[in-house]
C-alpha cells in the first residue's frame, strides 16, 4: 500500500507541476483515516525531485485509504487530493 501511495503522489506532483503550474519547492501533508500523517517537502534535484520527510506519525507505514493530501507550492497555490483504492481525485 505504501508503494501505491508513493506512485499516486508522484503522479499528482507531475500533474500539479506540468499542468497546474505549481512551483518548487512543494510541501505535502497527508492524513489517513486512521490518523496516520506525513509531511514532506519536495525540492528540485538534477535527476528529478528530492523528498524530505518533515514529519511522520505512523512508524509501520500503514496509510489506509482514503488518504487526503494537501499540496502547497512556494507561491501559496494549493490543491487538495483524495486518493482511494480505486482512483485519485484532484480537488481544488
Amino acid at each position: 500500500m505504501q508503494h501505491d501511495l508513493a506512485e499516486q503522489i508522484a503522479a499528482t506532483l507531475d500533474e500539479l507541476i506540468g499542468t497546474q503550474g505549481f512551483v518548487l519547492p512543494i510541501h505535502a501533508a497527508a492524513l489517513a483515516v486512521n490518523g496516520a500523517s506525513l509531511v514532506i517537502t519536495y525540492e528540485p534535484a538534477p535527476d528529478g525531485l528530492v523528498p524530505n520527510v518533515q514529519h511522520c506519525t505512523e512508524d509501520s507505514g500503514i496509510f489506509p485509504f482514503p488518504i487526503n493530501l494537501m499540496f502547497v507550492d512556494q507561491r501559496g497555490e494549493a490543491a487538495r487530493v483524495v486518493i482511494s483504492e480505486a482512483d485519485r481525485q484532484v480537488v481544488h
